[in-house]
């Protein structure tokens, strides 16, 4: 009876520490979420290895490290090639935001995408991010129509609404289910509230920034709002 007791509570132990473990890390080529601060990561990559550091994330949002950290990667496929361009995304700012534009190094987001275990000297997951979402964001700025990014939604009509800032940086305006908002005319419905087209309003929402990556990597931004103010 005791031996049976004790291999029932190593089945549990080994069965726990699998979960434990698989909760911070991803199969190959499998979609998940992670959320974590962007930093840079040191790699060993080429023969003989040399030590190289590029954007990705190696601890989460409370400053607890990874198992192993995830190396943003990117691959592109244009209109007139037919190959695909694998690359990572150098330790410079101006490649991190060439990459993504709302991003800043520190910030904490969520990457959604696939993930692919590469067994360098240093593992690293590869993340091929398909949305990265920085929570509780404020932006201000004019209710405007621009035309719909290439990869949306069909039944989107041709003009979605978005927030333009004075800085020029357009924010499209989504609900909760993902879908852009709709407008009337020139009224718009934002977060149950209705507001003229051009009205200046003060957003607080998660910001994603979207990738289509099998269609190549065509980017636009987005808020959810969570609460909107009218501003003068």
């Amino acid at each position: 009876m005791m031996k049976k007791a004790f291999v029932f509570v190593l089945l549990v132990c080994l069965f726990s520490f699998s979960f434990s473990s698989s909760a911070q890390t991803a199969t190959n080529s499998s979609r998940s979420y992670f959320t974590g601060r962007i930093e840079k990561v040191s790699l060993n990559l080429g023969l003989p290895p040399v030590s190289t550091e590029i954007w990705g994330i190696t601890h989460d949002a409370n400053g607890l490290p990874f198992e192993i950290p995830i190396s943003f990667f990117r691959f592109i496929r244009r209109d007139d090639v037919t190959t695909t361009t694998e690359y990572y995304i150098a330790n410079s700012e101006a490649t991190l935001n060439e990459w993504c534009n709302y991003a800043h190094p520190g910030d904490i987001v969520r990457i959604e995408g696939r993930f692919w275990k590469m067994t360098y000297n240093i593992p690293t997951y590869n993340a091929v991010c398909t949305r990265i979402t920085f929570e509780n964001q404020e932006i201000e700025g004019a209710i405007v129509l621009i035309p719909k990014p290439k990869v949306s939604l069909p039944h989107v009509s041709e003009s979605v609404p978005c927030i333009r800032t004075e800085a020029g940086r357009e924010f499209i305006l989504c609900e909760e289910d993902d879908t852009f908002v709709s407008h009337d005319g020139n009224e718009v419905t934002i977060g149950g509230k209705p507001f003229l087209l051009n009205s200046n309003v003060k957003i607080v929402g998660d910001v994603s920034q979207k990738y289509a990556v099998g269609v190549g990597e065509i980017r636009f931004l987005q808020i959810c709002a969570k609460t909107v103010s009218q501003q003068k």
